[in-house]
């Protein structure tokens, strides 16, 4: 059995209520941590299940977690969470202690460890945070422990952990300490190290995509073993370009995104670390069930079209077809919309009362784009039927493939922050035929036309062919226009209106001169099969 120092174990399915309640538990009495040498700051604890002999005692002792007991028991305050109660007694183990544990803004909990709390010992601590923060870390062994909100995980407590809070806002965590029965070490998927190539990397050890030991998913060791050979250099970069698309859906399907997903396989050369990233996205296996069908049907070059839901107008579709693009209302609620406005602002550290928190050098941000690629709020609004729905008529298939993509926040300029771009421009190579596919975005603010809103060209799909080959210019070449002289119109639309435009539509933000900013999440999908 190798050491595991953490993994994701589920995820809550009603963590919106648990937040609620939350809410009214933050105005209770909490008690300080009592082992002072252990952290600088703020760090409270409210106990909701304790050791038997300490049920009436000072909530100091009822705060206590490793204790020599053998009776637990529930405290009073968990009758008024009654989500909290519910998670708990779903989980398939003898749990012992329950504390909410909060970790105030910029407060440090020191390097330490649990002695004996780990699955080794057959104890372990599980921890679900239910209030975090982008700048939250959370560390053990020096590695980052990369959990979201409403993600149960395990960590081994015996080894050295720390945490570090340099957000805005208080870090709360939901903190179980229980045995370490059969359930819960099947659910780590505790294994011994895979049976992968130990010799030397060369392309001549390259598997097919068929081989499952990245994690049971379909071409993901392959894809893992292709970018250790280019970053070997044994193989060129352009090597295997015509897997692309297969790379491509296999980080997206497993809901990880392109960008994101390149990059962490670039950075594991070991192939048991890459496992270990890839198992801490706990994937079910009817996921990778599905998944993986999928991903053949792509290597293959077989597609799997049904007949899609007819939702959109006759008048929506007639303008589609001549304008390019289309605003559908109201597919995420204000709800959403704001709780993902939330997510960006304590991404940003940045506060929407305040204009002057809306310009700080970050390296989070590229010119208005911010690598906020996964949070379960954002990971919500991609799963909105509605969404696929749309995209499925406009494609006329149901085999879409959904991306993992960014979030925009575009602020209004001042006398000392310009707009930076992306200026109109196109993001397909410029070579007739100019092939059908989609882009898009949600707003999650209500954007006016002067508010750094969406812009396209209107209708230009129709002629873009004929254009290209009358210009005589290379592909690189025909991006650099002077847009002064294009029909460019701005797109104004409503906080949840999704807005889907073709390919071959020049498009771009623009300069913000409103006086809030314009924020986007970018949703698309696309097809990753061929018709052939």
């Amino acid at each position: 059995m190798s050491l595991c120092l953490f993994s994701l174990i589920t995820k809550a399915e009603h963590l919106q209520q648990m937040q609620q309640e939350l809410h009214l538990l933050a105005q209770k009495h909490w008690c300080s941590h009592v082992n002072k040498t252990d952290y600088q700051g703020g760090w409270d604890v409210l106990a909701l299940r304790c050791a038997a002999k300490h049920q009436h005692a000072h909530t100091i002792l009822q705060s206590f977690a490793i204790e020599d007991s053998e009776e637990w028991q529930d405290l009073p305050l968990l009758d008024q969470a009654p989500s909290v109660k519910d998670f708990l007694q779903h989980l398939a183990v003898s749990i012992k202690s329950v504390r909410l544990m909060r970790l105030h803004p910029g407060a440090v909990i020191k390097p330490h460890r649990d002695h004996g709390l780990c699955l080794e010992q057959g104890e372990a601590r599980l921890h679900l945070p239910l209030q975090t923060n982008p700048e939250l870390r959370f560390y053990v062994a020096d590695q980052l422990v990369p959990m979201q909100e409403g993600e149960l995980w395990y960590i081994n407590a015996d080894q050295m952990h720390w945490v570090e809070n340099k957000g805005s806002t208080a870090r709360i965590n939901l903190v179980i300490d229980c045995e370490a029965n059969d359930w819960l070490k099947e659910q780590l998927q505790i294994v011994a190290k895979p049976d992968m190539i130990k010799a030397a990397l060369t392309k001549d050890h390259l598997v097919e995509s068929s081989n499952l030991s990245m994690g049971g998913v379909f071409h993901l060791y392959r894809l893992w073993q292709k970018i250790q050979l280019k970053i070997q250099q044994q193989i060129p970069s352009s090597a295997y370009a015509g897997e692309w698309l297969l790379d491509t859906a296999v980080l997206d399907l497993c809901g990880i995104g392109l960008e994101p997903g390149m990059q962490a396989l670039h950075q594991y050369a070991d192939a048991v670390d890459a496992l270990q990233w890839i198992q801490n996205r706990r994937l079910t296996k009817t996921e990778i069930t599905q998944i993986n069908q999928q991903l053949q049907r792509v290597a293959k070059g077989a597609s799997a079209v049904k007949s899609p839901a007819q939702l959109l107008s006759d008048d929506q579709l007639e303008f589609w077809r001549t304008q390019g693009y289309l605003v559908i209302p109201g597919v995420l609620s204000k709800e959403q919309c704001q709780q993902s406005c939330d997510v960006i602002w304590q991404y940003l550290q940045a506060d929407p009362a305040q204009p002057k928190s809306w310009y700080q050098s970050t390296d989070k941000m590229q010119k208005i784009m911010l690598q906020l690629f996964r949070h379960p709020a954002l990971d919500a609004n991609r799963q909105q039927p509605l969404i696929r729905q749309v995209y499925e008529q406009l494609w006329q298939r149901t085999d879409l493939v959904m991306s993992t993509d960014r979030v925009s926040f575009n602020p209004p300029e001042t006398q000392s922050w310009c707009f930076p771009g992306p200026d109109l421009h196109w993001d397909v190579e410029l070579i007739a035929p100019v092939p059908f596919a989609t882009q898009g975005l949600v707003y999650l603010t209500d954007t006016t036309e002067q508010q750094g809103a969406f812009c396209c060209v209107p209708g230009f799909h129709l002629k873009i062919d004929d254009w290209i080959d009358s210009q005589n210019k290379n592909a690189i070449e025909l991006q650099q226009q002077d847009w002064a002289n294009w029909p460019v119109k701005a797109i104004a639309a409503k906080a949840g209106d999704l807005i889907i435009w073709h390919q071959a539509l020049p498009h771009g933000a623009s300069r913000n001169t409103a006086n809030s900013p314009r924020i986007v999440q970018y949703i698309n999908m696309y097809q990753a099969t061929s018709d052939a």
